[in-house]
C-alpha cells in the first residue's frame, strides 16, 4: 500500500489561533446549506513563528479555497486579523495568491504562476480577471513564501508542522455561475460590495 502524496493546496496564515482557524471554518460553511460533498481539510500548528496550515483537497473549488482564505482574514474591524495569509497551489501548475482590496470594496486575490504569468481572482465576480491595476510581483511559489516569512520546513507540499486536527467540510453546492446566490448576497454585505 502507497501513502496518498500529500496536499499540494493550501492556506498558510500567520497570527490566528489555531481554534479561531477552525472556528472560522465552521461559520463559513455555515453561511448556506451544506452540499452532498464532504471535503477533509487538514489543520496543522501552529509553529514556533506562529504559522498555521490548512491542507485543502484538489478537489475543492477554487471559489471556495479562495472565499475560505478571505474569510479568514476577518469581516469585521475588531476580528482577529492574521499578520500574514498566503494561498498556495504546488501542483502541476503552481501559483501563488495574496488578498488586495480593490475599489468599492470589493476582493482581489492576486498572485503569479511559477512561470510568472498573471493571476488575479475578484471574489465579486467568481472568477479570474485581467486587471493590470492588482499586478503582483513577479516571483515564484518559493519566493513568494520565503518573502511573506513562511518558515522553510512549511515550503513544501507535506512539510510543515504536526497535524493537529482534520475538519469535515462540506461546502454550499455553486449554481451555475459559480456561487451560492444567497451566498453571494451575505459575501456582499459583509464584503462591501453589492
Amino acid at each position: 500500500m502507497t501513502d496518498a502524496p500529500p496536499p499540494t493546496r493550501r492556506i498558510l496564515v500567520r497570527g490566528l489561533a489555531l481554534d479561531r482557524v477552525e472556528a472560522l471554518v465552521g461559520t463559513y460553511q455555515e453561511l448556506d446549506d451544506p452540499g452532498d460533498v464532504t471535503h477533509t481539510l487538514t489543520l496543522r500548528g501552529p509553529n514556533d513563528a506562529g504559522w498555521v496550515q490548512l491542507d485543502v483537497p484538489d478537489a475543492l473549488e477554487d471559489y471556495h479555497l479562495y472565499n475560505l482564505a478571505k474569510w479568514l482574514e476577518g469581516s469585521e474591524p475588531d476580528d482577529p486579523a492574521p499578520s500574514a495569509l498566503l494561498v498556495v497551489d504546488q501542483g502541476d501548475d503552481p501559483y501563488w495568491l495574496q488578498t488586495v482590496s480593490a475599489d468599492g470594496g470589493s476582493t482581489i486575490l492576486a498572485g503569479r504562476y511559477d512561470d510568472h504569468r498573471r493571476l488575479t481572482y475578484d471574489l465579486a465576480q467568481v472568477g479570474p480577471v485581467d486587471d493590470a491595476r492588482f499586478d503582483a510581483s513577479p516571483m515564484s511559489v518559493a519566493m513568494a513564501m520565503r518573502t511573506s516569512g513562511v518558515p522553510t520546513a512549511m515550503q513544501s507540499p507535506g512539510g510543515g508542522p504536526p497535524v493537529s486536527r482534520t475538519l469535515s467540510f462540506r461546502p454550499w453546492p455553486l449554481d451555475g455561475d459559480g456561487a451560492s446566490p444567497f451566498v453571494m448576497k451575505v459575501l456582499g454585505w459583509i464584503f462591501g460590495k453589492s
